[in-house]
């Protein structure tokens, strides 16, 4: 019975055991987050956000749209849509930045174990980087996803950002 129960509580608390258009199923619905994103200047911002997900184009997307607040009030919009590509058997996202009112680059995302996680090439003033997109599913009601950033130019990795999600009950 105990054996059974672990089980069954291991099955629902992984992603599919299949990457596919249901691998994101687990951030439908309402969260809250609290994010730490680092400047330019490597100082820190925090900021509390309220996200929604929900799904789009006959079930192969999925939207996210958010609002976040720092502590000095300013206030940050944005909205990712997600497609699945089945030929490549991964995610091709896009964010758009409300603020700044332009899209990113596009990049992917695809399940790894307990992890749906991929890499965003870019270049900034400190020269080229990768970043390392992580999303870790810690229990039903809880997500970690965290930006870390490896230059070219520099030994040691930068956590780039981190949000820790709560689902709204």
């Amino acid at each position: 019975m105990i054996r059974s129960l672990l089980l069954l509580t291991a099955c629902c608390l992984t992603f599919p055991a299949h990457a596919g258009p249901s691998s994101f199923d687990f951030m439908l619905g309402n969260w809250t987050s609290e994010t730490v994103w680092m400047q330019a200047d490597t100082s820190t911002t925090r900021a509390a956000g309220r996200h929604h997900f929900y799904r789009a184009f006959g079930g192969q997307g999925l939207i996210d749209d958010n609002l976040q607040s720092t502590e000095d009030n300013f206030r940050y919009t944005g909205t990712t849509i997600r497609t699945w590509d089945p030929a490549e058997s991964h995610w091709v996202c896009h964010w758009y930045d409300g603020n700044a009112r332009k899209w990113g680059p596009a990049f992917h995302l695809r399940a790894e174990g307990q992890l749906i996680r991929g890499e965003a090439p870019g270049t900034d003033a400190h020269g080229s980087f990768v970043d390392t997109i992580t999303f870790e599913l810690l229990d039903r009601d809880a997500v970690s996803w965290r930006m870390v950033r490896k230059y070219k130019t520099l030994d040691t990795p930068l956590t780039i950002g981190t949000i820790d999600y709560r689902r709204v009950k």
